[in-house]
């Protein structure tokens, strides 16, 4: 899934290529990862630009999205995570509950 992050005057299209969430449970003693529980993602930079003094737009290049993303990672990925809580909220369909003999009056 492509994602578009802005980190101080770069906006990045991001590629999330591996996305796991998992819930701790509290009754689980196999591991920390397993009673806390864990998030792990993956992205790469696919492309990015920024905008120039006169409001011109500079494509940032390859080496300049590498150069992003390792100074910047943690930061992306916080972006990057609000965005698919987001999407995953979005996802959700209210309109399939049963609500049994109710009729609109």
């Amino acid at each position: 899934m492509t994602y578009e992050v802005t980190i101080e005057d770069y906006v990045l299209q991001c590629n999330v290529t591996h996305c796991v969430s998992v819930k701790g449970d509290p009754t689980s003693w196999a591991s920390p990862d397993d009673y806390y529980g864990y998030n792990e993602m993956e992205f790469e930079i696919v492309s990015g630009y920024m905008y120039d003094e006169a409001d011109n737009v500079v494509d940032i290049g390859k080496n300049g999205c590498a150069a992003i993303a390792e100074r910047w990672a943690e930061e992306i990925e916080e972006k990057l995570w609000e965005q698919v809580a987001a999407a995953h909220e979005d996802d959700r369909d209210y309109d399939d509950r049963d609500y049994g003999d109710w009729e609109a009056a």
